[in-house]
C-alpha cells in the first residue's frame, strides 16, 4: 500500500514541476493539494491498522503548506510559521584526539595538515572548504575530529580557541517547508557567533554531505534545490562570517552537485582510502580496549594481514571484534534450550570471571574473518557505475577515486586467476 501511495504522489509531483516550469503556479498548487490528500489518506489507512506511518503525515503537511504557499492561501506569512518551529542549534565540542589516533594513512594525513596549515596562516582570507571522500567505514569522521584536535593543539599556545561543530544531517533535515534551510542558517550563525570573538576559529563538519546536498535521486526536487541554494549562499558568505572552516565528508562524491565543489565552497577534496596494513594492525591492537570484559592473546600483525587480504575497512574490523566476542561468549556459556532474557543475563553475571580466564586468540578471530565479507565490493560497484555516467570534468576532479576503482578491479581479477 505504501508503495502505491508514493508512486501516485511521485507521478503528480512530476506534473506539478512541469506546471512550475511553464510558470503556472496555481496549477502546481492545486496538484500539490492532491498530493497532500493522497499522503493524508495513506496515513489514515495506516492509522486504522494500529500502526500509523508518521512519515506519510509529515509529507501530507509538507505538500499542504507548499500548496497554500503557491495558491496564496497561507493563513499567516511563511516567516511566522517557521518561527513556530525551533531551529537546530549545534553545540561546540572540544576535541582531545589528534591525528596520532588515526593509524597509517600517512600520505592522507600529510595532505590534510598542509592544506589546513595554509588556511591557518591566512585566517582573514575566504577559505575553501575541505571535502573528505572515499569508501564507507574508512574513518572520515574520525579524521575530522582529529583535525579539530590538531588545530586546538597547534593554536592554543597562541591564545586561540578552536570550536568544532559536528553536524549530522538528520539534525538539520526536515520535510517541512523551509525548516532545513532555517536549520542550516542557524548552524552557520552559531559558528559565526563563536568565531567572531578575537582569536577564535570554528570548524563546521557536515557528515554524509551527499544526503544533504545531492544532484541525483529523490533529493533532486524543488525542496532539494532550495536547500542547495541556501547552502551555497551560506558558503559564499563565509568571507564575512569570521574564521570559519567548513569540512564535509561523503561516501558518494559523484552524487554531489558541481556547484558545491567550486572554489570558495568545497574547493579542496581529499581521498580517504581503505586502511593500509599499518592501520589494520593498529586496529587489532587498539580495539581490544573497547572489550574490557575479555582478555586477548593475539598477534595484531598477523590478523592485520588477514584483514588486508580481504580488503576490510575499519568498520569491518570493528564488526569482526563484535562477532568474535559474541561467539566466544556463546562457547563459554554453552547455551542450550529455550530461556528468557533474564536467565541469560543472570548466567552471564555468574560466568563473567570465566571470560577473563579464557582469552580470545588468533584462531577465534581467524574463524570469524574467514566467514566475513568486506563491505567494499558493493560500494566499488556503485561508484564505478557513477563514474561511467559522470561528465569528464567530474572524473578529472575525482581522478584519485577512479584510480582507486581501477586498482580494486585489478586486485579482483588477480584473485580470480589464483
Amino acid at each position: 500500500m505504501l508503495n502505491q501511495v508514493r508512486a501516485r504522489a511521485v507521478g503528480l509531483l512530476k506534473t506539478a514541476r512541469a506546471e512550475l516550469q511553464k510558470g503556472n503556479e496555481n496549477g502546481a498548487g492545486r496538484i500539490y493539494k492532491q498530493v497532500a490528500r493522497i499522503y493524508y489518506d495513506g496515513y489514515k489507512e495506516t492509522k486504522a491498522t494500529g500502526k500509523p506511518d508518521k512519515g506519510l503525515l509529515d509529507e501530507a503537511q509538507r505538500w499542504n503548506i507548499e500548496s497554500k504557499s503557491l495558491l496564496g492561501t497561507l493563513r499567516q506569512p511563511l516567516e511566522e510559521r517557521l518561527d513556530e518551529v525551533p531551529a537546530f542549534t549545534p553545540e561546540p565540542i572540544k576535541e582531545t584526539i589528534d591525528l596520532t589516533a588515526v593509524k597509517g594513512l600517512h600520505e592522507t594525513k600529510e595532505r590534510i595538515l598542509n592544506t589546513v596549515a595554509m588556511r591557518i596562516l591566512n585566517l582573514l582570507e575566504k577559505p575553501d572548504g575541505i571535502l573528505f571522500y572515499g569508501p564507507p567505514g574508512t574513518g572520515k569522521t574520525l579524521l575530522a575530529r582529529a583535525l579539530a584536535g590538531e588545530c586546538t593543539k597547534a593554536l592554543e599556545n597562541s591564545g586561540y580557541k578552536v570550536y568544532f561543530f559536528n553536524v549530522d544531517r538528520s539534525e538539520v533535515q526536515s520535510h517541512l517547508f523551509g525548516v532545513t534551510e532555517k536549520n542550516l542558517k542557524n548552524v552557520f550563525e552559531t559558528a559565526k557567533k563563536y568565531a567572531s570573538v578575537e582569536k577564535s576559529i570554528s570548524l563546521v563538519f557536515f557528515d554524509e554531505l551527499h544526503g544533504l546536498i545531492s544532484s541525483t535521486g529523490s533529493e533532486k526536487s524543488e525542496l532539494g534545490e532550495r536547500v542547495a541554494a541556501t547552502f551555497y549562499t551560506l558558503l559564499d558568505g563565509l568571507s564575512g562570517r569570521g574564521n570559519i572552516l567548513p569540512i564535509g565528508a561523503t561516501n558518494y562524491p559523484t552524487k554531489l552537485p558541481a556547484p558545491l565543489l567550486r572554489s570558495g565552497r568545497y574547493g579542496v577534496s581529499i581521498l580517504v582510502p581503505p586502511p593500509d596494513l599499518e592501520a589494520l594492525t593498529a586496529m587489532f591492537g587498539s580495539y581490544t580496549k573497547e572489550f574490557p570484559a575479555f582478555t586477548f592473546k593475539i598477534n595484531p600483525e598477523k590478523l592485520g594481514a588477514k584483514a588486508k587480504a580481504k580488503s576490510f575497512t575499519g568498520a569491518d574490523v570493528k564488526g569482526v571484534f563484535e562477532k568474535t566476542a559474541v561467539r566466544k561468549t556463546q562457547e563459554l556459556c554453552n547455551y542450550e534450550g529455550e530461556r528468557s532474557l533474564a536467565e541469560v543475563i543472570e548466567e552471564l553475571k555468574i560466568k563473567q570471571n570465566i571470560l577473563k580466564t579464557k582469552p580470545i586468540t588468533d584462531a577465534d578471530f581467524e574463524a570469524v574473518i574467514a566467514g566475513t565479507k568486506s563491505s567494499l565490493p558493493l560500494w566499488y560497484s556503485e561508484i564505478e557505475k557513477d563514474l561511467e555516467k559522470a561528465p569528464e570534468a567530474y572524473r578529472a576532479y575525482f581522478s584519485e577515486l577512479e584510480t582507486l576503482v581501477k586498482q580494486n578491479n585489478e586486485r579482483t581479477a588477480a584473485a580470480r586467476n589464483v
